[in-house]
């Protein structure tokens, strides 16, 4: 005699239209970011801001490490400016409209000011070795540099689990035992199938 199987969970339809339309908003959002960081790409470069910029570290410092760090301020603090009130509406507003968060708006900020820490280190680190691999390997820096940006993504993704994504999230054990059993038991007695294109797999 087969053992009865537990009934599949029932899905809110109200919750899935919201899913959807949670789903949409942040593409569209995702979308005009993308067009805002190309517009004032464009404008810094067709307007002059670039050279004029360049100009003024130019006055401050002649040496090349020192330059690049004044340079990406310049270049980043403008846009981090005009693209805040788009971050807090993706990232704080949006969410709680949907009841995706309750974060309170002093620790959204206080997230910002931590990735930003991270972030800009990090970046402008990046940047110094491939501005260096640049002067040091004119006619190949490029593949110096992937192989810089493959080494830093493989090293990132091993760290941020242990030392970066603490900061942001507090783990604590699931203490239900069904909760934390679930998943396994799932994995090992249920029948799922997996479409992929037109073909079927079934385990």
């Amino acid at each position: 005699m087969e053992s009865e199987q537990p009934a599949p969970p029932t899905l809110d339809a109200e919750r899935q239209k919201q899913a959807r339309q949670y789903a949409r908003i942040r593409r569209r959002l995702m979308v005009v970011d993308l067009a805002l960081g190309g517009i004032y790409v464009i404008l810094w470069l067709a307007l002059g801001w670039s050279v004029a910029l360049r100009g003024w570290v130019d006055t401050i410092s002649h040496a090349p490490a020192v330059a690049l760090i004044l340079y990406a301020i310049g270049f980043a603090v403008p846009y981090t400016l005009i693209d805040l009130p788009l971050s807090y509406y993706s990232g704080f507003a949006l969410p709680h409209r949907f009841g995706q968060s309750n974060q309170s708006f002093w620790h959204w900020v206080g997230d910002q000011a931590k990735g930003l820490a991270i972030s800009a280190p990090l970046g402008i680190g990046l940047l110094q070795v491939i501005y260096w691999l640049l002067r040091a390997a004119p006619d190949l820096w490029w593949l110096y540099a992937g192989g810089v940006m493959l080494l830093f993504t493989v090293v990132l993704s091993s760290l941020a689990p242990v030392l970066i994504l603490p900061l942001f999230y507090k783990f604590t054990p699931l203490e239900d035992d069904d909760l934390r059993c679930s998943p396994t038991s799932w994995a090992t007695t249920s029948t799922k199938t997996f479409r992929w294109g037109s073909r079927s797999t079934r385990r």
